[in-house]
């Protein structure tokens, strides 16, 4: 999506927004809405012709600081993005499919001129999807438990899971896990009807490597190949 129109504006303001060609706004993102410098976003630029469900959400914003790294914060956070859908899943005792992560690149993430040090960040949007049909009740609940789980107050809880996702996904690496830090930008707001993509099954080619040329085995196997390849649930937009 083209936001290049909307810089500039004051916190709370409004701002229209263009997707790019073949592609539509879900009639949430008619308006988006800034607030703490981020746009606030309840929808998504969709395919034309995509095949769409409604969801109500919660969402939240936060902005995630990766110290000691000389990079810029968007790039660590798209290297580590299976990381932290895992440990935001943990923290929220959720599976990952229930989540959309959305990872914003941060203007404030430059050099620290107090200290003279690169500080790459990030910002996250961070959206739980729910059941399709809630009570407008049942929906300020939601966004009250997800304000809760992910306080300031809780952050620390966060950055342990995260910390220790990224060791387990390097075992026996040489690299030391950076330090990390948070900071909830903004509270977790309802959405009561999230539009996305209906989840679509998407299968990979086939892969006979396992099977060498000659196909040799066991008097049992011999003859016999093995072909294997990646069969991938997709769960969000295809977005742009």
């Amino acid at each position: 999506a083209d936001l290049s129109h909307c810089v500039g504006l004051a916190g709370g303001a409004s701002c229209e927004l263009s997707c790019a060609e073949g592609f539509l706004p879900t009639q949430e993102l008619d308006a988006i809405v800034c607030h703490a410098g981020q746009w606030q976003v309840s929808g998504s630029c969709l395919k034309l012709g995509s095949n769409v469900s409604q969801h109500s959400a919660v969402q939240v914003l936060l902005r995630l600081e990766v110290h000691g790294l000389n990079r810029s914060g968007i790039d660590w956070a798209l290297l580590h993005e299976e990381e932290l859908f895992a440990a935001f899943a943990q923290q929220l005792g959720v599976h990952p499919a229930e989540l959309r992560l959305e990872l914003l690149e941060d203007s404030e993430g430059g050099p620290d001129r107090r200290l003279q040090t690169f500080l790459p960040a990030f910002s996250v949007r961070l959206t739980l999807l729910l059941n399709q049909n809630l009570s407008a009740i049942e929906l300020s609940i939601a966004a009250q438990e997800l304000a809760t789980k992910m306080s300031q107050a809780r952050v620390p809880e966060l950055l342990e899971v995260l910390t220790k996702e990224l060791q387990s996904s390097s075992p026996g690496s040489s690299v030391e896990t950076p330090r990390l830090s948070a900071t909830v930008l903004a509270p977790a707001s309802a959405i009561v009807r999230y539009v996305l993509p209906e989840a679509s099954w998407t299968t990979g080619s086939w892969n006979t490597s396992s099977c060498d040329a000659t196909c040799e085995g066991s008097a049992d196997t011999a003859g016999q190949i093995q072909q294997f390849r990646e069969i991938i649930c997709s769960r969000g937009p295809d977005s742009a």
